[in-house]
């Protein structure tokens, strides 16, 4: 039985991420009391064929999405600023440890507080 809700449980985090928080929470209901060896296939069946409602699997597969465009345009963004700085850095011939200093020197003329190192 309880290999069969890992496995439920796997397989809904491949398809979609996470687990779903009503999934989950039917899951758990159904183990709640305990589990009686008299019971223990029939829970079984039951968990592994224990889907998502089809508007929370839609709910969360749009959030997924989102969350990919999203990731994907700060890569791009981050992309973009890493050459950026490699630009700049060529063309005003910094080194990392001057450009940081600069960095540092600016935040603190604004009231910041300096980069970490």
């Amino acid at each position: 039985m309880l290999r069969a809700l890992v496995r439920k449980t796997e397989t809904i985090r491949v398809e979609l991420g996470s687990l779903s928080p009503v999934l989950e929470a039917r899951l758990a209901k159904r183990i709640e009391n305990g589990i009686a060896r008299t019971d223990a296939s029939q829970l079984e069946s039951a968990i592994e064929n224990e889907q998502p409602d089809p508007e929370a699997r839609a709910a969360i597969e749009q959030e997924l999405e989102e969350f990919r465009e999203r990731k994907a345009e700060l890569q791009k963004q981050l992309d973009q600023l890493r050459n950026l700085t490699e630009a700049s850095r060529k063309s005003i011939e910094l080194r990392q440890e001057q450009f940081r200093d600069a960095l540092c020197c600016a935040l603190e003329m604004l009231g910041a507080d300096p980069l970490s190192r």
